[in-house]
């Protein structure tokens, strides 16, 4: 399990992962796999997302940085 620094982190990257779901109108997004580095710091490796093709509030920076392999909202 997680311990000490580790869930504060961990609840860090998910509610800037919550927040990015909500305003961004996501229809889904899958983290896998969350890690735990050598150094003990969390990293996601993988993420899956899809939006909302009807949402009015659809930004392209989303998509534009995602493409580009931008650090996600969540890392920095």
């Amino acid at each position: 399990g997680l311990e000490g620094a580790q869930v504060k982190q961990c609840v860090c990257i998910f509610k800037n992962l919550y927040r990015m779901f909500i305003e961004k109108d996501m229809e889904m997004l899958e983290i896998n796999p969350l890690v735990v580095m050598t150094d003990g710091n969390l990293k996601l490796l993988d993420a899956k997302f899809s939006f909302d093709g009807n949402a009015s509030r659809l930004e392209s920076w989303a998509l534009s940085s995602f493409r580009s392999g931008a650090a996600s909202p969540a890392a920095s």
